[in-house]
């Protein structure tokens, strides 16, 4: 019961934030950018420029030390990756939102190794959040 809540809560705020982003992106992508760097640093614990100076197998590999890979928080990170990315490529570095978005896909294959029925579950929920503020349901 702790564990669907607090996957849900993730879920419930990660959009919020991520909603956010774009609803500025178009109108101030700089401010945008501020909060998709909030995005990353709710979703991977961890600071945008971390994120931004490893690479896709090095984001995996601190994901995954101490021997058990978050999926909640990998998939997490992927989907403020992706939303990230989009936010860079608005304002015109192409080749940093290219950066997001490899380490995203090596977030997502490495959870779907671990776990491919999860990871999907996970996936839509927290692209689902990004679109609507409506509760999400998990299955078990």
């Amino acid at each position: 019961m702790y564990e669907a809540d607090y996957i849900l809560r993730v879920i419930a705020q990660l959009g919020a934030v991520l909603r956010r982003v774009m609803q500025r992106v178009g109108e101030e992508p700089d401010a945008a950018l501020e909060d998709a760097d909030e995005g990353i640093r709710f979703a991977g614990d961890l600071d945008a420029e971390l994120v931004d100076s490893l690479t896709p197998g090095g984001l995996v590999m601190l994901l995954g030390a101490g021997g058990t890979f978050d999926l909640v928080r990998a998939v997490g990170l992927a989907v403020a990756l992706r939303v990230r990315g989009q936010v860079l490529e608005v304002l015109g570095d192409a080749d940093r939102a290219s950066r997001q978005w490899a380490a995203a896909d090596a977030l997502l294959a490495k959870a779907t190794e671990v776990d491919p029925a999860k990871t999907a579950e996970l996936l839509g929920a927290f692209e689902r959040s990004v679109t609507t503020d409506e509760p999400e349901v998990l299955g078990d």
